[in-house]
Formats: C-alpha cells, sequence, structure tokens
C-alpha cells in the first residue's frame, strides 16, 4: 500500500513539473511573437513618419500621426511581462524609440 501511494505521487509530481515547462516554453513564444508584432507597427510607424518629412508638413497628417504614435505607446506601457527581464528591455527600448517620435513629432506642432 505505502509503494502505491509513493508511486502516484512521483507520478503525479512528475506531470505537474513538466507540464509548468511546457507552459513556460508556450509564454517565452508568445513574447517572441509581441515582440515581431511590435517590431512591425513600429516600421510602419516609422516609414509613415519619414514619409511626413519629405515633403511640406500638413498639419492634419501631422496630428494623426501623433495620434498614433500616442496610441501606440500607451499600448506599449500598457503590456504586461512576468518574470522575463530581456523582454522587457525590448519593451522599454521601444518605448523609448516611441517617445522619442512623439517629442519630435509635438516639436513640429504648428502654433
Amino acid at each position: 500500500m505505502k509503494w502505491k501511494v509513493t508511486w502516484i505521487f512521483v507520478v503525479i509530481v512528475f506531470m505537474f513539473t513538466s507540464c509548468m515547462s511546457k507552459w513556460n516554453v508556450v509564454l517565452e513564444e508568445d513574447y517572441s511573437k509581441r515582440e515581431i508584432h511590435i517590431v512591425k507597427i513600429y516600421e510602419k510607424l516609422s516609414k509613415k513618419y519619414d514619409k511626413l518629412l519629405e515633403n511640406p508638413i500638413k498639419e492634419k497628417e501631422r496630428k494623426e500621426l501623433e495620434e498614433t504614435f500616442q496610441n501606440f505607446y500607451d499600448n506599449l506601457n500598457a503590456l504586461q511581462v512576468k518574470n522575463d527581464s530581456a523582454h522587457l528591455q525590448f519593451l522599454e527600448k521601444y518605448r523609448n524609440y516611441v517617445r522619442i517620435k512623439l517629442n519630435y513629432l509635438r516639436d513640429l506642432k504648428e502654433d
């Protein structure tokens, strides 16, 4: 009887730990997918920003782009990360990039 209980306990512990390690892999994959998505959005917005600067600046286009950058920045700030310092550094880096472009767009504002 004692062996059966011990064996069941060992199997339960083994199953629990294997499930937890699979869950961590899924979370890491989600962060990598999230990072790819963030980079794509940032590149798209940066191209719009560069295009805006090529021609005489229209206030309506500048304001729309500023609002889009602000929404993107707010969404980056709202993201939650648990126990992944590399992803936190990635988010902070892109928050800084977006903040810089946002400040440039605000500086271009016509008074």
